[in-house]
């Protein structure tokens, strides 16, 4: 019994094996001409996605230049509208002092 299982599995592994190795495909074999060819389509596409690249480069610098000088333009209004509302204060203040003093000419506080 234990004899036939062994060779009926060596059997079936020698009937398998060759079954196997037919199942591999041989490649074709490529010229020198057609791996140049190849390479130099290759390169060319390299070319073209680096010309893209520095595209959208220069493309985000002139929109980040636009940016900056919005930045810019906002800084400059912000300013203008702190040295307004200090001016406007300073101005409020003199007129209450000088109101104070209108009402009150001698400095006594009653």
């Amino acid at each position: 019994m234990k004899n036939s299982l062994i060779i009926i599995s060596f059997l079936i592994t020698v009937l398998m094996i060759p079954s196997l190795l037919l199942a591999v495909e041989r490649a074709p074999r490529i010229s020198d001409r057609e791996i140049v060819e190849r390479l130099t389509k290759l390169e060319e596409g390299q070319k073209h996605i680096d010309k893209r690249f520095d595209d959208l480069r220069s493309e985000m610098n002139s929109r980040f230049q636009a940016i900056d000088k919005r930045f810019d333009i906002i800084q400059w209004m912000l300013g203008l509208f702190y040295y307004n509302c200090s001016c406007n204060t300073g101005i409020c203040a003199s007129y209450a002092v000088a109101d104070a003093k209108k009402a009150n000419p001698y400095g006594n506080i009653s």
